[in-house]
């Protein structure tokens, strides 16, 4: 991770007015990433984006992020899978609950984006889709996944496998 420890280094306490060169230089690389993690939803997408800017920002105006665009894009990632942990927690309870479930869910997240990339990557479970984003299209590293993920090197090679794999049946599969 790309942030400094807490020692005697006093606050920086800087602003919005500092911190907007970073983000006209990391928003739209970031939103890349975003898109193929969220399924291909642009608002999806975004809301991520913007969570993550303003979450970097507190702990770059305090001093605390070395490596900008490493700290935005673990944090990005994180968020979505968070996004993700949470929605399979809320999709849970719907199932057991009763009734005809309207309201359930936003139309907008009814709607599929039709790209063939996405549908694919969509059937990845969230940990596989990260491990082969980060892979394949950020062109990390394992360890560097690794780290963005919270888990071992092993854990991202297996995911990065399995995901590979599946993502080779769905092709095969595909009309």
């Amino acid at each position: 991770m790309a942030r400094r420890s807490r020692g005697s280094d006093p606050p920086q306490n800087r602003g919005w007015d500092e911190f907007a060169p970073l983000y006209d230089e990391h928003h739209q690389r970031l939103y890349r990433v975003a898109l193929l993690l969220c399924h291909g939803s642009a608002a999806m997408a975004e809301d991520a984006v913007a969570e993550t800017f303003i979450k970097v920002h507190k702990v770059w105006a305090a001093g605390g992020v070395d490596n900008f665009f490493g700290y935005a894009r673990q944090t990005l990632v994180n968020h979505v899978l968070g996004l993700f942990r949470r929605e399979q927690v809320a999709n849970r309870y719907v199932s057991t609950s009763t009734g005809d479930l309207r309201g359930g869910r936003a139309a907008e997240d009814s709607v599929v984006d039709t790209a063939a990339t996405f549908e694919m990557l969509e059937k990845l479970p969230p940990r596989q889709r990260a491990a082969i984003v980060l892979r394949f299209y950020e062109d990390l590293s394992y360890e560097q996944i690794a780290n963005a993920l919270g888990v071992t090197v092993g854990t991202v090679k297996t995911q990065v496998s399995v995901g590979l794999q599946r993502l080779r049946s769905l092709m095969e599969a595909q009309p």
